[in-house]
């Protein structure tokens, strides 16, 4: 082989190892580049229904799902998952055992009632669901009407007149169920009956699984069905506040002259009260006054006592005094007869 041709083999060698090179960076960037749009599209339309859906390609999604393409899908939002259902499956496992849970405060009943408060369609509805949750004596659903409940809704998020629906159909009942029951991704059932699904913090896994589009259509319909929820509870409202008054007409007007009757019984309470006051003022004052005079009275007798001890002492010497004199007196008499005698007798 002459020099010319050596050269253009080397040159072809190194034409090969660079072309395989480039090609090999070529792809890595492609898939690289693929996988980026792979998971953007997830964000968009959210994880595919089931492992039967396909690509453009023909090509089941599931099979694009690596697990490193999961791992980076779900971080720090829980276990991946690859399709729709399998989430669905894994809120429903999840939500009956936190109902079969004897840790968590409440009966079955009770803990199903809260479960499905955020699913309920009407007003009367969830007021029914909220006195179970209650302990409402007059709450009529029983624990098998919630369990039924249950599962009807969970089955009837991806079947309808007993077969499963299609794809769409499918996607739309699970963002349905989803959405709202994001609240309980976590441990314990949340006591706020108001939460807001968008603010929990297993609102951005349900938005992983079923997409952007399907979690905006979700929450918009969710808050036209609040709206409607809002409307039956204030219609009800009224209804029961015109039902009460036709019924009890007469004993509101009753409790109206009652009404009137305590505020006229209040005014002159509380003119009675105005006097009492003032007469025990005035009681006030005569009791002071007696208790003045009180004191004056002993002051009075104790001296009027001295008194009539000293007028006892004076007595009692005037008397012996006057015992003195009238003996006195008697001997004076008595002298006087014998001064008569002896003058006789001369």
């Amino acid at each position: 082989m002459s020099l010319f041709g050596k050269i253009l083999a080397v040159l072809n060698v190194v034409a090969a190892i660079a072309f395989v090179y480039f090609a090999t960076t070529d792809y890595a960037k492609r898939q690289a580049w693929a996988q980026s749009a792979f998971r953007h599209e997830l964000q968009i339309t959210g994880l595919p229904v089931d492992d039967k859906v396909v690509d453009v390609d023909g090509v089941p999604i599931v099979e694009n799902m690596t697990p490193a393409t999961l791992q980076q899908v779900f971080t720090g939002i829980g276990q991946p998952v690859k399709t729709q259902r399998e989430e669905v499956n894994r809120v429903r496992t999840q939500l009956q055992a936190k109902a079969d849970d004897p840790n968590i405060q409440g009966t079955k009943a009770e803990k199903l009632a809260r479960i499905l408060l955020p699913l309920a369609q009407t007003g009367p509805h969830r007021e029914e669901l909220i006195r179970l949750m209650t302990k409402d004596p007059r709450a009529q659903l029983t624990e098998q009407n919630l369990v039924d409940e249950f599962n009807r809704l969970f089955d009837g998020a991806t079947r309808a007149g007993g077969s499963e629906m299609p794809p769409d159909g499918q996607r739309d009942g699970i963002a349905a169920l989803l959405v709202p029951l994001c609240v309980f991704d976590g441990e314990g059932l949340p006591q706020d009956i108001n939460a807001d699904p968008v603010e929990s913090p297993g609102y951005k896994r349900a938005v992983v699984v079923i997409g952007l589009e399907e979690a905006a259509r979700a929450v918009k319909a969710r808050a036209f069905a609040l709206q409607q929820v809002a409307q039956d509870i204030a219609q009800s409202a009224e209804y029961d506040r015109a039902n009460f008054v036709a019924t009890n007409q007469k004993v509101l007007m009753e409790l109206q002259t009652l009404l009137k009757e305590l505020e006229a019984a209040k005014y002159a309470d509380g003119v009675q009260q105005g006097l009492v006051q003032k007469h025990q003022l005035v009681v006030d004052k005569r009791k002071n006054d007696v208790t003045e005079m009180e004191n004056q009275l002993k002051e009075a007798i104790a001296k009027t006592q001295a008194v009539l001890k000293d007028q006892a002492a004076v007595e009692a010497a005037l008397f012996k005094k006057q015992q003195e004199k009238k003996a006195a007196q008697e001997k004076n008499n008595a002298l006087e007869k014998e001064i008569e005698k002896l003058e006789q007798g001369r």
